[in-house]
């Protein structure tokens, strides 16, 4: 139940400052006090307060708004002559930057549409991990397995903090200890995640983010049947 509140929030704080800033001091917090039932109705009062604000810009506004996002150099899955490009700016740590992941690769693995998706790298620094697991994915895609990498992490977001969870998924994936963790600490690395996490600083964003085709996408059309019907419309 509080993973799903907390899901929740961040969900419905995606295109709100004000309201991301209030879930992350709530986040900070309830990471110090898990099953505090104060905090647990100070999450629904907010979640109710953004409920009954404003709404999201249409989708016809945001197509006029669309964005050219550099994509050389990033690492890419799918149907790399597709008309459709996907592209996501997502942080391990973060849990509902995993479902839209998981929504992601189903949507790729679905050989009805044709999709080209592009990974960006973005932490959000809600905790002390956040930067190590980018440069870790940084590090794996200059070392050609950066989507390995991200699926791993995801799938073992709840033990990141632990010290050799990091060292567990790079020997899982098949990489060099001793030149992983030596890649982590290279200009290459660093320069990749500033440049990505900067771009979407510069376009009013924060993680997780989906662009389809340049058109930034709301966390309602983030699903796999409804990125599906609009590829296809």
């Amino acid at each position: 139940m509080k993973k799903k509140l907390l899901a929740l929030i961040a969900v419905s704080c995606l295109f709100t400052t004000g309201c991301q800033k209030a879930f992350d001091s709530m986040m900070d917090n309830y990471m110090q006090n898990k099953g505090n039932a104060l905090l647990e109705a100070k999450f629904e009062k907010l979640l109710a307060e953004r409920a009954s604000g404003k709404r999201s810009v249409s989708l016809e506004t945001r197509k006029l708004q669309k964005v050219e996002i550099p994509v050389e150099g990033s690492p890419v899955m799918g149907d790399q002559t597709a008309t459709v490009t996907i592209v996501s700016f997502l942080d391990v740590t973060d849990p509902f930057s995993q479902k839209v992941f998981e929504n992601l690769q189903n949507l790729v693995a679905d050989k009805s549409v044709s999709v080209r998706w592009v990974g960006k790298i973005y932490p959000m620094a809600k905790n002390d991990f956040s930067e190590q697991y980018a440069q870790g994915a940084a590090a794996a895609a200059k070392m050609g397995k950066f989507w390995e990498f991200q699926r791993q992490s995801f799938s073992r977001q709840l033990d990141l903090d632990k010290q050799p969870t990091m060292a567990q998924i790079a020997n899982d994936i098949g990489l060099d200890q001793k030149q992983f963790f030596t890649r982590i600490k290279g200009s290459d690395v660093k320069a990749m995640i500033e440049a990505d996490q900067s771009w979407l600083n510069k376009n009013g964003g924060t993680a997780p983010a989906v662009f389809l085709n340049g058109v930034r996408l709301t966390d309602a059309e983030i699903t796999t049947e409804n990125l599906k019907k609009m590829i296809t419309q």
